[in-house]
């Protein structure tokens, strides 16, 4: 079985598409957890209403406490020998858990990172009924890249070939025995990813979508609140981590943390009026963390051309080139 959970806040626009992609899968041995975050619209509702309808839906009804807790909450009701995470405003394609897992038994994987497909609006551009009409969709001859966990670790630091995120993969529900998301703070994703990666032995990277993310406008990505510097932390954290249980990776680990600087300090230079003495002191611990790890990462060759071009940019213009620069590149 596979259990596949959805945490939910306020996501009544979206929420029945992201069930109905689930209900649509042609592999059928699945179960779905729905965990209702304190959601203030119709979310509930929609809730119940599709647990009336079929009975391999789960429902579970928290008070607000947060994305991280609402993922916990589902891990602890997980009763599938594989875990499959999606949001509630996104959705997979209805091959997505059979490709999945086919490929995770046929390679003895214990995880399985797919391609993800973005898309805008109500509705994905490609109907979910594909999958139906052409089953080579199914089992497409595909060649996958079979890579250990450390090196998906390392890789997912660096930014390169791995992602940071939960979603779009299936995992082995063995590997969730003694972790969970942290939470009350941002970036849980990257917090943990690492970690589950350095618990699994195989990890097949699948060039095949297995995910439709929804892009909204006026994107996270490209705003700045004090709650993104919570980056800041996870990044040390995982310097902290990687420093006693894995020393291999640490300077895998002081690139992602390099690569946060650079982005807070764009965002926070990018979104003038947000300044405070709050965000100034961020731009400052920012700054001294890029001058005090450029050096190492642009002799690095594994870290990435983007953190490098940033390095030149911070030694040729010093912390004024950077911010006019991140001003050009964030802007909305």
């Amino acid at each position: 079985m596979v259990t596949v959970i959805i945490p939910i806040y306020n996501a009544e626009e979206f929420l029945p598409e992201a069930i109905a992609s689930v209900l649509a899968q042609t592999y059928t041995d699945w179960e779905l957890i729905l965990v209702n975050d304190g959601s203030t619209d119709r979310s509930a509702a929609i809730c119940d209403a599709a647990a009336r309808e079929c009975r391999k839906i789960k429902v579970v009804h928290n008070s607000n406490r947060g994305v991280s807790n609402a993922r916990n909450t589902g891990l602890d009701l997980a009763s599938g020998e594989y875990i499959v995470f999606i949001d509630a405003d996104d959705m997979i394609p209805p091959y997505a858990i059979e490709v999945m897992l086919k490929t995770a038994i046929d390679n003895k994987a214990e995880i399985v990172c797919g391609e993800i497909k973005e898309f805008h609006g109500k509705n994905p551009s490609f109907p979910i009924s594909d999958a139906h009409r052409h089953p080579h969709h199914r089992h497409p001859n595909f060649t996958v890249k079979l890579i250990t966990g450390k090196t998906a670790a390392a890789d997912s630091l660096y930014q390169k070939n791995v992602d940071n995120s939960v979603w779009g993969k299936l995992f082995t529900s063995r590997l969730w025995k003694s972790l969970r998301f942290k939470e009350g703070m941002r970036y849980e994703d990257l917090e943990i990813c690492y970690r589950v990666f350095l618990e699994a032995n195989m990890i097949v990277l699948l060039p095949q979508p297995i995910y439709w993310y929804r892009q909204h406008a006026g994107s996270y990505l490209h705003t700045f609140s004090v709650h993104r510097a919570d980056a800041l932390k996870v990044t040390d954290s995982i310097i902290e981590y990687v420093s006693t249980h894995c020393p291999d990776l640490l300077p895998a680990a002081r690139s992602r943390r390099l690569s946060a600087s650079f982005n807070i300090l764009g965002l926070i230079a990018a979104n003038p009026g947000n300044r405070s003495s709050v965000t100034d002191r961020i731009a400052d611990d920012c700054w001294e963390k890029i001058k005090e790890l450029r050096g190492e990462s642009l002799r690095n060759p594994n870290v990435r051309l983007k953190n490098k071009i940033g390095i030149m940019v911070s030694y040729i213009m010093g912390r004024k080139g950077l911010e006019l620069l991140s001003k050009i590149v964030y802007r909305n």
